[in-house]
């Protein structure tokens, strides 16, 4: 394959990637900011409650949506980075990081939360804000260290590059 048309497929897949990524973190701040306590408020008035289930599934679709996305196109990008040179044990360790951190995230969701059942937040979950202590404000907490993490992983490609 021309190295033109491979260059233009892997910005595609990042680009695709951090759309993925931005959909996850932001749409889930936005079902918890928003579809749940919108909701929750017109269950609390009395109003239809297939108008709330409509919210929550829409929402559902859309995030499982990015996570099909994310892990396709992050699974591109890990071999593709995995196969450059200058490539270290820092960005090993970081990837393995976003990689556990973001797997948690998706488990968190998956099913809501199925696996994590029975799980406490001990006596300092009272300290975090309401949104939080729910198994999807985790999940999103957890994708936005994720984000941060890929954020540390630019930046050690970009100083092994500059360093080579």
């Amino acid at each position: 394959m021309d190295a033109g048309v491979w260059s233009i497929l892997l910005i595609a897949n990042h680009w695709a990637h951090a759309l993925a990524a931005t959909l996850w973190v932001g749409g889930g701040l936005v079902y918890l900011l928003v579809i749940v306590p919108a909701a929750r408020r017109l269950r609390e008035e009395g109003h239809e409650t297939g108008v709330a289930a409509w919210m929550n599934g829409q929402a559902g679709r859309v995030l499982g949506g990015g996570i099909g996305v994310f892990v396709l196109t992050g699974g591109v990008m890990t071999l593709q980075r995995l196969s450059e040179p200058e490539i270290g044990a820092a960005y090993i360790v970081v990837l393995a990081a976003k990689i556990l951190l973001s797997a948690a995230a998706f488990a968190l969701v998956w099913k809501r939360g199925e696996l994590f059942t029975g799980i406490s937040g001990g006596p300092l979950s009272g300290l975090l804000p309401g949104w939080l202590r729910s198994k999807a404000g985790l999940a999103v907490a957890l994708g936005a260290l994720a984000y941060l993490l890929a954020i540390v992983l630019q930046r050690i490609v970009e100083s092994a590059l500059l360093a080579s």
